[in-house]
């Protein structure tokens, strides 16, 4: 009786703490709507602006781009507000709960059941043992207090366990949580364009489902099937047949490989889909071959369709800028960067060279050595890498790591090739394709505006809108967002604007991330 009540009183201690720590943040809320009701900024750009101009330059200068160091002048009308910390725009959509352990686990287990990681200020579980906790506690939930105190490393979070009799942990959930399905719903993204009017192998040609790269599908049959029902997530009215994987593969293989047919998403290059050498303004672009389990056929996913889950919302970790030289990225990576440092931080390349005279180590480059770069490369260290003037450039997976793990959204604007290395569930990228806009219409923006533009030649225009039609072919059906930049200014709201909906809208990503 006596151990109910001294358990009843810790409860009712914890809540009390709870609910200070709570009228405590919902303070913080109102006064920084308070604050920020006076800190919207008017946009006030017509058409490109000059930043643009910085995209025409050699390829030395696009590795810099890498660098945490920017000159690059941020439009007046661009809000530049230190959010002090404030995780508005790809911050987890999910709160701390409580979790009380129950009164018959021995608490003193918790480290031996959880395996946990400290990062950005509290306890990341790498793996849960089979136990208690396995319905309470999930990997990737951060601890961040125990009975009300905070934890931030395995010692302070043993130091609370020894002095507790009960225990109730503040838990924030990880960040991707699917959605629960019914067992018979699968859903699949199209890799390829199919229009069933001109399959020769479809007798019913009105029987069939028309769609483009990127439409969601819900299908339903079986893998031995050689037709599938389908009808489309977004136009529930839209409804017919589909070929099936065993279709393709079979009329892929008697083909020769090639799908007359079919206008394919898939990517130039050799089996898994990579470049390896590509020549840039005289730099030779070497791109590592991935086999990484994102590259791995699971469930239906196959070069035709990728199978799909929905997700509850949440804010991605890394942010991947994607187009052709001369179309924006890097502008608009710049204004990410000025916007919200806090929130948003990119990586510095390594090179071979010696610093020049100006430049800081961990600035503009990290310097090192040639021996030391190939021997990392050799180890598939480096996400992409290229050499000019004898002098080895690049950047590395772990620097995408070491930015994560300080709580920041990793913005790289890169080579598309790096899609097949980080799009898998340890980055979990949001890949945004910038593209100009028709060709005309680019060579009047830029005789518009050829007072703060750099002039370029119509041969230059047409030379940038053929790469963003080749890179969007072999890519597209990997783009989470197109952005048409004809005016920076817009294109950078629309990013943030998109960027702000994560957290609030389900988002559909591959089955093998969850």
């Amino acid at each position: 009786m006596q151990a109910d009540s001294v358990g009843a009183k810790t409860e009712i201690d914890n809540l009390k703490i709870q609910l200070r720590k709570l009228q405590e943040k919902l303070s913080e809320v109102i006064s920084r709507v308070s604050s920020l009701e006076g800190d919207l900024v008017p946009s006030h750009v017509d058409g490109l602006t000059e930043d643009q101009c910085h995209d025409h330059v050699n390829t030395s200068d696009a590795l810099k781009s890498s660098g945490k160091s920017f000159e690059l002048s941020v439009s007046s009308s661009t809000a530049q507000r230190n959010l002090n910390g404030d995780r508005h725009l790809v911050g987890t959509a999910y709160c701390s709960r409580l979790v009380t352990l129950p009164r018959e686990y021995e608490h003193q287990n918790l480290l031996h059941d959880l395996s946990l990681r400290p990062e950005n200020g509290c306890l990341v579980v790498e793996k849960s043992e089979p136990s208690t906790l396995t319905s309470l506690v999930k990997e990737g939930d951060s601890i961040i207090s125990v009975n009300g105190m905070p934890v931030s490393t395995e010692d302070e979070l043993k130091t609370q366990l020894q002095s507790a009799e009960g225990v109730t942990l503040e838990v924030v959930p990880s960040a991707l949580r699917t959605v629960p399905l019914a067992a018979e719903e699968v859903y699949v993204k199209c890799l390829y364009d199919y229009d069933p009017s001109v399959d020769q192998r479809l007798e019913q040609k009105q029987s069939g489902l028309p769609f483009k790269i990127g439409d969601i599908l819900q299908v339903n049959g079986h893998l031995e099937d050689d037709w599938w029902q389908a009808r489309k997530v977004d136009d529930w009215a839209a409804n017919g047949l589909i070929p099936s994987v065993k279709l393709q593969k079979s009329t892929y293989a008697t083909e020769g490989g090639k799908c007359e047919k079919l206008s394919h998403g898939g990517i130039s290059g050799d089996a898994s889909g990579f470049l390896h050498h590509k020549i840039v303004n005289g730099l030779t672009l070497l791109h590592r071959r991935s086999t990484r389990d994102s590259e791995k056929n699971i469930g239906i996913t196959s070069m035709f369709y990728e199978e799909l889950v929905q997700s509850s919302p949440y804010g991605r970790k890394v942010i991947m800028l994607v187009g052709a030289r001369g179309v924006g990225r890097r502008t608009i990576k710049s204004h990410l960067l000025h916007h919200d440092p806090d929130d948003f931080a990119t990586i510095v390349p390594f090179t071979s060279r010696r610093p020049r005279e100006g430049e800081r180590e961990g600035r503009e480059y990290h310097f090192t050595t040639h021996h030391q770069i190939k021997e990392e490369i050799a180890r598939d260290k480096f996400l992409e890498y290229g050499e000019l003037n004898g002098n080895l450039y690049g950047t590395k997976i772990d620097s995408v790591r070491e930015v994560i793990r300080k709580g920041q959204v990793c913005v790289i604007d890169c080579n598309p090739e790096a899609l097949k290395v980080l799009r898998n569930r340890e980055f979990m990228p949001f890949v945004v394709f910038i593209e100009p806009p028709p060709l005309e219409e680019f060579k009047q923006i830029y005789a518009i505006h050829r007072e703060i533009l750099t002039p370029r030649k119509d041969d230059e225009l047409l030379q940038i809108c053929q790469e963003s039609d080749a890179i969007k072919q072999g890519y597209r059906h990997y783009f989470d967002l197109i952005l048409v930049n004809r005016n920076t200014e817009v294109t950078f709201r629309r990013l943030l604007d998109t960027l702000e909906s994560l957290k609030s809208r389900k988002q559909w990503i591959p089955s093998h991330w969850q």
